[in-house]
């Protein structure tokens, strides 16, 4: 089949199937988990004036961590120990942000199992025009309930070991 329209979907799409899927809801559920409390300490530590409130914002964070821990690795390091360092540094970032994913994954998991999606008809409607194909950016099954044709650009809870948080790849 030709593709005539493609969608694409982030998790608004999730939203208005009634999943408590945003940022908030998840870091009020983990608040206490001391995951989520090192990212806000690392976060503090690194100069951020305020907790992330959205996944934009949290992503947002996520990169500015990053490029504060690579340029204290690559542009600040003065001997070789030091640079071994900052490495570690680094690599214990790098550890923290595969936990947050991992985390999140274990969130959404539970969130999707543990509620009753209805089909929307007008989103239904929608995707019986042929020659649709959707791209997701959710992590959800959602949009399996809609169509067989898209594609995760992030990875998927169900169907992936782990899934891209933000901009980042793990292996």
């Amino acid at each position: 089949m030709k593709i005539k329209k493609v969608v694409i979907i982030g998790n608004g799409f999730d939203l208005a199937h009634d999943l408590p899927t945003s940022y908030k809801e998840f870091a009020l559920t983990y608040k206490n988990h001391d995951i989520l409390k090192k990212f806000e300490r690392l976060s503090k530590e690194i100069g951020s004036a305020e907790k992330p409130s959205t996944w934009y914002s949290f992503e947002e964070e996520i990169e500015r961590i990053s490029n504060v821990q690579f340029s204290r690795t690559i542009m600040d390091a003065q001997s070789r120990e030091d640079y071994a360092k900052r490495t570690q540094e680094m690599e214990n970032c790098n550890r923290l942000f595969f936990q947050l994913s991992d985390l999140l994954m274990e969130y959404l998991d539970n969130v999707y199992s543990n509620h009753k999606i209805s089909i929307l008809n007008n989103v239904k409607q929608e995707f019986l025009t042929g020659g649709m194909y959707t791209i997701s950016f959710n992590y959800t099954d959602t949009v399996k309930l809609y169509t067989k044709r898209y594609e995760y650009i992030h990875g998927n809870i169900k169907d992936d070991s782990s899934i891209v948080l933000g901009f980042f790849e793990w292996s």
